[in-house]
């Protein structure tokens, strides 16, 4: 009994002095790999890795991540899909000289496309890969302090998408008075389609149809962003689809009239007066300009829109000498007043 328990001991120990020095060997072989590795030799590095038995320790899955990460990085950089080879070199834990240098002159190319899905993502709507983006910006700017971008503004960006959000989800609901005071916010909010869609509306429903018009030719023809169905659908609605490219390129570049600054700042609850509660209801807009014309003489979605724009026109022209300062809309064929704190419509509300 002694004996075999002598043997057991000894097989034990000439097993784990086996193992020992197999471990010091694979460690001398992966410190062989780096090496290789480091000093640009990646075919080699990959060859003499291969040869290692042992597959599950750290330092073996992190050479092998590595060898991988830079066979896909140099594909990204032989296609000039320069961000995405950035993305490669940049989470490889083992690099020689030229990929170090290589992740130092891609680094921008990475921070371009983020800023692009910044964009993509607000107009979208969603708010949560706007600041993942930021994040990812912030990470890399800390270990490539040599890129240009802008803290700042990056940080307004992410405010004007929950802006944004939020006057969306006013939007929804139909109350177009809360959704303008979230977008006066945003920088340059007023050649934002929504926007330019909800003054559409408004022109609408008090009578100046041409400057219904002009907000409408200043929604890119190619528009898909937040509530793009809607927009477009209504824009097509008195707009031919061919002339909308057309339009907007002339459009989009001229300032706004006065009387078409007025009716933005009015439309404002805050810009000098107070929040009335002003609501337009798009789903009975369409139905109160239809039977304008017992009060007008003319209906812009009726005779005289196919009688010519001269018509048409001369209507919207009359209605607005009798725009008023104090922040009442007046035409012909009725009145919509936001002074007295609510609303009305040639005497409907």
């Amino acid at each position: 009994m002694k004996r075999a328990a002598l043997w057991t001991v000894l097989v034990m120990l000439i097993m784990m002095g086996v193992l020992s020095g197999c471990i010091q060997s694979n460690d001398k072989k992966l410190n062989q790999v780096e090496t290789l590795l480091k000093s640009g030799q990646w075919d080699k590095g990959e060859q003499l890795l291969t040869s290692i038995s042992q597959t599950q320790s750290t330092r073996y899955i992190d050479l092998e991540t590595s060898i991988s990460r830079k066979k896909e990085a140099d594909k990204h950089y032989e296609a000039k899909r320069y961000a995405e080879a950035f993305i490669q070199y940049d989470q490889m834990l083992i690099k020689d000289e030229l990929v170090v240098k290589r992740s130092k002159n891609l680094a921008q190319y990475r921070v371009e496309d983020l800023k692009k899905k910044i964009i993509k993502a607000q107009q979208s709507g969603f708010c949560q890969d706007v600041e993942s983006a930021i994040f990812k910006i912030n990470l890399i700017s800390i270990s490539h302090p040599n890129i240009k971008y802008s803290p700042s503004n990056l940080e307004q960006q992410r405010s004007n998408c929950f802006l944004q959000a939020k006057a969306m989800d006013a939007v929804k609901i139909g109350d177009y008075n809360e959704a303008l005071s979230y977008f006066e916010k945003i920088e340059n909010y007023s050649t934002h389609a929504v926007v330019l869609y909800i003054l559409a509306l408004q022109s609408e429903m008090l009578g100046y149809p041409s400057s219904m018009e002009s907000f409408l030719y200043r929604i890119p023809a190619d528009y898909n962003g937040p509530y793009y169905e809607k927009i477009l659908t209504y824009k097509k609605k008195y707009i031919p689809k061919s002339q909308w490219k057309k339009q907007y390129n002339k459009y989009h570049k001229l300032a706004f009239s006065s009387y078409e600054e007025a009716m933005i700042a009015n439309s404002i609850p805050n810009k000098g007066r107070s929040n009335s509660g002003y609501r337009i209801d798009s789903k009975n807009t369409h139905n109160k300009n239809s039977s304008r014309s017992s009060g007008s003489g003319s209906s812009y979605k009726g005779s005289s829109r196919s009688t010519g724009k001269s018509s048409y026109r001369s209507s919207s022209r009359s209605s607005r000498s009798s725009y008023s300062r104090s922040g009442s809309y007046r035409s012909s064929g009725g009145s919509y007043s936001r002074s007295s704190g609510g609303s009305s419509r040639g005497g409907r509300r």
